[in-house]
């Protein structure tokens, strides 16, 4: 898989890779202002496969000393292969490099391939948000989120 910085010009391939991968979409605004923010160090990369097919990517940021890792995205065709894995390690290298004390995100309680990804990058749960999601099925209840954290030293 090759790695590369995402750019505003990567953002009709984003948006589609969103689509299909998160039940609950960012805007095509959402996802340009967080690729041409220029108030902070701005930590969104993407997989490719050799022939520039996106795999997997994420949507970060610089905030103080923390990256906050803000989306994170795989194509379906591709999970459960170690790709967002490797690209969040490739970010939490790079966050660590730029001398970030620390990187925080937040998942859906209910999301165990996520959470088991994050505890295998050494993320620990330091919070919870109760009912902070919007819910997965029509009329089913809100999702709780967990808050977790890992060191950068």
């Amino acid at each position: 898989m090759k790695i590369r910085p995402l750019t505003i010009a990567d953002l009709d391939m984003i948006c589609a890779l969103e689509e299909v991968s998160q039940p609950y979409p960012w805007t095509r605004e959402n996802i340009a202002e967080e690729l041409t923010e220029k108030t902070h160090h701005i930590f969104s990369y993407v997989g490719l496969k050799d022939n520039g097919t996106p795999q997997t990517y994420v949507i970060g940021r610089q905030v103080v000393d923390e990256l906050w890792i803000l989306q994170v995205g795989t194509d379906p065709s591709y999970r459960r292969q170690g790709l967002s894995k490797k690209l969040l390690a490739f970010v939490l290298a790079q966050a660590a490099e730029q001398n970030l004390l620390q990187a925080v995100l937040e998942v859906r309680a209910r999301n165990q391939a996520a959470i088991g990804l994050y505890e295998h990058l050494l993320f620990t749960q330091d919070g919870y948000r109760p009912q902070y999601y919007p819910p997965l099925e029509e009329g089913g209840p809100k999702e709780d989120a967990l808050l977790m954290s890992r060191s950068l030293r």
